[in-house]
């Protein structure tokens, strides 16, 4: 967890910012065909998976379309990342929009987490007040009670598997309304993800009230939001978990603390289609206007340059399922006190 070393013979950190920043220079433009492309190509399998379930008698085949829709509806989500920094089409009222209709059915308050996560990109790795920070420094750990303590060692699967997308839920309005000073308009945002969320489920369960079917179709639209829950809790939770946990190290600049405090992982090409780019992470969280479709020709500049100038390679993950075990085996770590200041 120590700071990197930057040797007399490197290049400092200035200069390496410069030659980083010049060789991605040309990567920013966004192509509106691709993003919409990934949306709705995700929107349609979702849709698919869930009319194929609604319209199955048995509940093994409902289970199933369900599990699906859970998978799809998963990376469509991700889309959202994409547009809270205006990278999925480039074009603003979209990517302010569609991320709302597609979020607000299943509850997930898609403004309160665009308003915040500049902060997270702003702070991750320095300040500790970084409102999607997964790791407790080792004071806060001294002085967590004992349930609290095994929280912390068990965090991943507590998160992913019992909390869940109900408590990233939770935990994105908490830290939007303490950081309401910093993100005047984060307010506004909880309010209006509220009003959307009530009148989506409204308009919901008012049309399943008057469709005169089955009385079982109340068991079955609560069992589809328990599995799109659970299968995108997994998804979306032990991502974030791969990218982040552990990689506390603050270096001399803003962008070198983004490039080494932060984690790639390394997979195929449609894993990195499905998860946004977001397998390039640490290139995302020092250059996050480049578009997902780019963020791999990116990393291999960035890396050609750190290579040239002698400086470590950025960290990698061999797989999201290689990296998971190797994470749980490693256990609990904690952000030393040194680092926390």
């Amino acid at each position: 967890m120590a700071n990197l070393i930057t040797p007399p013979h490197l290049a400092t950190s200035a200069s390496i910012g410069r030659e980083l920043r010049t060789a991605i220079a040309d990567l920013y433009q966004v192509n509106p065909a691709v993003g919409l492309g990934r949306f709705f190509s995700l929107g349609a399998a979702t849709l698919a998976g869930l009319a194929f379930a609604w319209s199955s008698e048995s509940w093994w085949s409902f289970g199933l379309g369900c599990s699906f829709a859970g998978l799809t509806y998963s990376f469509w989500i991700i889309c959202n990342h994409d547009a809270a920094h205006r990278t999925l089409t480039g074009w603003n009222w979209f990517d302010a929009i569609a991320p709302r209709l597609i979020s607000w059915p299943i509850l997930v308050p898609h403004g309160t987490y665009a308003a915040i996560h500049s902060l997270h990109h702003a702070w991750n790795a320095v300040d500790l007040r970084d409102p999607e920070r997964i790791q407790r420094t080792s004071a806060e750990y001294e002085q967590a009670s004992g349930l609290q303590r095994w929280a912390a060692r068990h965090q991943w699967v507590l998160n992913a598997l019992v909390l869940g997308i109900t408590g990233l839920i939770l935990k994105t309005v908490r830290s939007g309304l303490r950081n309401r000073d910093q993100c005047p308009q984060v307010q506004q945002q909880v309010l209006l993800d509220i009003a959307g969320m009530v009148v989506m489920q409204g308009g919901i369960l008012l049309t399943l009230l008057l469709s005169h079917v089955s009385a079982h179709i109340w068991l079955r639209y609560a069992v589809m939001l328990l599995l799109l829950e659970r299968i995108m809790s997994l998804v979306i939770q032990g991502r974030d978990y791969l990218e982040h946990y552990g990689r506390w190290q603050k270096q001399d600049s803003h962008l070198l603390t983004q490039l080494y405090g932060t984690r790639n992982i390394k997979t195929y090409g449609i894993v990195n289609w499905l998860m946004g780019g977001l397998p390039h992470h640490s290139i995302h969280h020092a250059f996050p206007g480049i578009a997902f479709n780019q963020l791999p020709l990116a990393q291999a500049r960035v890396e050609a340059v750190l290579r040239d100038r002698h400086y470590p390679p950025i960290p990698q993950g061999p797989g999201y399922l290689k990296t998971s075990w190797q994470m749980m085996r490693q256990g609990l770590q904690l952000i030393p006190q040194e680092s926390s200041k």
